[in-house]
């Protein structure tokens, strides 16, 4: 949501006109129409006079609170895959003794292949084919959790309404 959204819902929400909030901080209520509509952006200044005349804080009538909140969901996210390919990774090394978790070129250098145990059968994967199985399976788990997470938006949005 972009500022002047934020200063028209916080606005109405206090029951203000935009003649009584410009008069509150000290402007008109065409400069407030103007703030509302995005054709003015106010100064940091004003927005601090307007997050008083609102009762809401500078960063929530930003949307930084919303924008930051999205930034620790994927950093949530984010290292949740981690682990799944650090346990990935340690099940390989089990299997080869290899840490696919260094760099790969200098692995190919020892070993040639990755040794895979699947179903109960051993099978060798060559260091092209384990960094596109990584890549397909990093590919797959973002598929995966972004369904989640549309599913679960979709959920919350419902329930608002």
């Amino acid at each position: 949501m972009k500022v002047g959204e934020n200063i028209k819902l916080y606005r109405k929400k206090k029951g203000l006109t935009q003649t009584e909030l410009g008069k509150k901080i000290g402007v008109t209520g065409a400069t407030v129409t103007r703030y509302e509509k995005g054709q003015l952006n106010p100064s940091i200044e004003q927005i601090g006079k307007i997050s008083l005349a609102l009762d809401t804080s500078p960063s929530e009538l930003m949307g930084l609170d919303i924008i930051w909140n999205e930034v620790k969901d994927r950093i949530e996210t984010e290292e949740r895959l981690r682990q799944v390919f650090k346990a990935i990774d340690c099940e390989i090394k089990v299997i080869t003794g290899v840490d696919p978790s260094k760099d790969v070129e200098d692995s190919h250098k020892y070993f040639t292949y990755y040794k895979f145990e699947y179903k109960g059968n051993l099978f060798n994967v060559n260091v092209l084919e384990y960094r596109d199985l990584m890549e397909s399976v990093k590919k797959f788990l973002r598929f995966q959790v972004n369904e989640l997470m549309e599913k679960h938006n979709h959920e919350s949005n419902e329930e608002k309404i």
